[in-house]
């Protein structure tokens, strides 16, 4: 009796009306989870050629991609009104602060963020 059992297939019909209720739940979200992937390789794909067609040299930094390069870009703007790299760097709060106390210097500090 239990072979016979295992023979037979569940048609949606024969399902209990809960059970197919969410087998019809989990189609419809891999179907939107699909989309999904479909629209993220869409704007990475988008992505990667507005990045390459900046002529940016940031992605040639070993771990920078086109989506982190997008996020440096859109954040810092446009770099030229910076006078100095070093303008840039306070900006950005990676420039060194000197620190002192009295008449003794110490190393510099990184920023407090």
């Amino acid at each position: 009796s239990r072979g016979s059992e295992r023979s037979r297939t569940a048609s949606p019909t024969s399902l209990p009306r809960r059970t197919s209720e969410r087998v019809a739940a989990a189609n419809d979200l891999l179907d939107e989870i699909r989309d999904y992937d479909i629209a993220r390789k869409d704007v990475s794909a988008r992505t990667a050629t507005v990045i390459k067609s900046t002529g940016t040299t940031v992605t040639s930094i070993h771990g920078i991609g086109p989506l982190t390069a997008a996020i440096i870009i859109g954040r810092a703007g446009d770099i030229r009104r910076f006078p100095t790299a070093g303008h840039f760097a306070r900006h950005n709060g990676t420039a060194p602060i000197e620190a002192s106390l009295g008449t003794k210097e110490t190393a510099p500090v990184e920023p407090a963020r």
